[in-house]
Parts: C-alpha cells; sequence; structure tokens
C-alpha cells in the first residue's frame, strides 16, 4: 500500500478491517475514522455531514502500523485501535486542538486521564491500562513518549481501597445460584441430550428450583455453559479471552478423573488444587473440590460438540443450530436477561 496516496472517496473499503476481539466477538476497524474531525462513527461518515482533515496519510500509516504488528494478537490491536481512536478524538476535542501523535497531546492526554483518576472517575487500573495502551500506540508508530512523560506523571495508585465486582455478601448469594443452575440443567440435560439440542429456543424443556419455586427454562443448554464459565471463571482466576478458547481435555478411558488432572507434588498447596493439563501447553488449576463440576463439563461438553477438538465451553445457538465459541456479549446478556432475575 502506497503510504501517501490520496484518497478521493469519503470512505474507503481498503481502510476497514475486520477483527476478533478481546470479547471474542467480530468488529471492524475503520480506520476512515481517523480522517475525520472528531473521529465519527462509520454509518455517520457514510451519511455525510461531517468534516474532513488533511489526515488522508496518517489513517493509512496507522493501519499499517496496527494491522501489520506481527507480535500482537487481533485483541491487542483493537484495544491500540481504541486506544487511537480516544486520543484523536481528545485532540479534536481539546481547545484548542492538539496534533494527534504529537509529544504535546501525549502528555496532555495523561494529564488528563490523572485528573479523573485523582477525582475517582476512573479506577487506578484505568488509568494505567489507557497510560499503557496510549504508549504502545506511540511506540508502534515509532514516536518517542518514553522521555518525554514528567515525573509528576508517572503512574500511581491513588485508591487506597480496591473495586470489587462483587462483595463477600454478593459471593455468598451468587455462588450457590451458580452451583444449583450448573447441577440442575447438567442432570436434566444428560438424560435425553438430542431433546433439549433440538428444541426450539423458547421451548420449557428444563426446570429450575429455587427457594422453593420452580422456574421453566428454556435454551438450557446454553445456559448450561454460560454458568460453567462464571463458575470456572472463579474457580482458577482464569482470563475471560482464554477460558473462552480452551480445547477439552482429551482422555481415552471413562475414568475422566483419573486421566484429565495432574497433582502438583512441589506445591504447599497442592492437597487443595489440582493442575488440568488441556493439550500440549494449557494448564488451569482449579480447586480439588470442583472436580466433579470439572467432569460434568466435560460431559456436557462431549454431548454438545463429540468431535475431538471441541471446545471445552461451547455455546450453542439454537437460532443458528450450531456451536459458536463463547462471548462476552452472550455472557452478558445471560446475565441481564436471565441470572438478575434470581
Amino acid at each position: 500500500m502506497n503510504k501517501s496516496l490520496k484518497l478521493i472517496e469519503p470512505w474507503v473499503e481498503h481502510l476497514c478491517i475486520p477483527i476478533i476481539n478481546g470479547a471474542n466477538t467480530h468488529t471492524l476497524l475503520d480506520f476512515n475514522r481517523f480522517r475525520y474531525l472528531g473521529v465519527p462513527k462509520t454509518h455517520e461518515i457514510k451519511q455525510g455531514n461531517v468534516q474532513l482533515l488533511n489526515r488522508d496519510d496518517i489513517a493509512q500509516k496507522m493501519l499499517i502500523a496496527i494491522i501489520g504488528r506481527e507480535d500482537a494478537s487481533p485483541s491487542t490491536k483493537g484495544n491500540i485501535f481504541i486506544a487511537a481512536r480516544k486520543h484523536f478524538a481528545f485532540c479534536d476535542g481539546h481547545a484548542p486542538p492538539l496534533t494527534p501523535l504529537s509529544e504535546t497531546a501525549f502528555v496532555k492526554e495523561l494529564e488528563y486521564n490523572a485528573m479523573r483518576q485523582r477525582r475517582g472517575e476512573i479506577k487506578d487500573s484505568t488509568e494505567s491500562r489507557r497510560r499503557a495502551d496510549l504508549s504502545s500506540l506511540y511506540q508502534w508508530q515509532d514516536l518517542p513518549f518514553k522521555n518525554i512523560t514528567p515525573q509528576s506523571l508517572r503512574s500511581r495508585c491513588t485508591q487506597t481501597e480496591p473495586i470489587r465486582g462483587y462483595s463477600d455478601s454478593d459471593l455468598k448469594k451468587l455462588l450457590p445460584l451458580l452451583r444449583s443452575i450448573f447441577k440442575q440443567l447438567y442432570y436434566q440435560f444428560i438424560i435425553d441430550p438430542e431433546s433439549h439440542i433440538n428444541a426450539s429456543s423458547n421451548a420449557h424443556t428444563m426446570v429450575f428450583s429455587w427457594n422453593g419455586i420452580n422456574y421453566p427454562v428454556s435454551g438450557g443448554v446454553s445456559k448450561i455453559f454460560y454458568t460453567a464459565t462464571f463458575l470456572l471463571s472463579y474457580y482458577t482466576w482464569s482470563n475471560s479471552t482464554v477460558l473462552y478458547n480452551l480445547k477439552r481435555p482429551q482422555d481415552n478411558t471413562h475414568a475422566i478423573s483419573n486421566n484429565w488432572y495432574q497433582m502438583p507434588a512441589f506445591k504447599r498447596r497442592a492437597f487443595k488444587t489440582i493442575t488440568v493439563e488441556i493439550g500440549d501447553h494449557n494448564r488451569l488449576e482449579i480447586p480439588k473440590y470442583a472436580t466433579q463440576f470439572f467432569d460434568q463439563l466435560i460431559t456436557a461438553s462431549k454431548l454438545v460438540d463429540p468431535s475431538s477438538d471441541g471446545l471445552l465451553l461451547p455455546a450453542y445457538s439454537y437460532r443458528k443450530r450450531k456451536i459458536q465459541m463463547m462471548s462476552g456479549c452472550l455472557l452478558n446478556d445471560f446475565k441481564a436477561k436471565w441470572l438478575a432475575k434470581y
């Protein structure tokens, strides 16, 4: 691609690149947006009423630097694209406007994030992540950044108490609920897997009992694995994206528990944890008390996808009648529309 090519059309297709983001869903990185004031959305560009700036070269160089980065995963490229989008929008919205990717713009954005951090508007972790992504953006563009950060803007913690997603009381309520959902739906599923898999998405083929009330359940197969993803994340402390991509452990005997785990004798806490060997390189450590859950998860996974390289946490689509990869969007939808009721 010619980096100095002048773009004639208001929107050009070769600047729009599809990737799989950190939530394991397809998304588009549209570098056309950097050509316009305020980094407008794609549909706004196509509708018109946007201000074109002299940034065609920058947009194309950005694409080459980010998409052509061979040592970065697609999700990392997506994160840096987002950092670039925020950086350009910050520069365009500043009074007076700043030149994107300049030393001044780098320092000004750090100052802005640090101010929001001190006010408690963003977490320490958010400030650190934005700082790291902005630094990577400059580094990938071969721009200096290490020697232009004032000492007063070095990253530091301002929030002594970490912000927790769930309190202890929340966890005491949530974990028994998740375990109960998984166990009840699992036992109903293995009795007649095909009837549940072939049912329509709104057919109530299962029942969930909670606090003395029976709730009809549709789409129960999917809910088994949504719940299992939350439980496995809690048991292992693993990154969600890692869990989405895990293949099912290989075993050749009917005694699953005797085959898929190893006891790490070198660990002082070996009596509490088990190392799960998944493939040639992946390992998970789970509490020993969760071995039954893991056995049941493997059994359910095989019933949904019996292929030798099946996913450990398959997301079954009733509408498409096929296996798809687990994603953050699916889990958020499950949590908001179904789990929140209990």
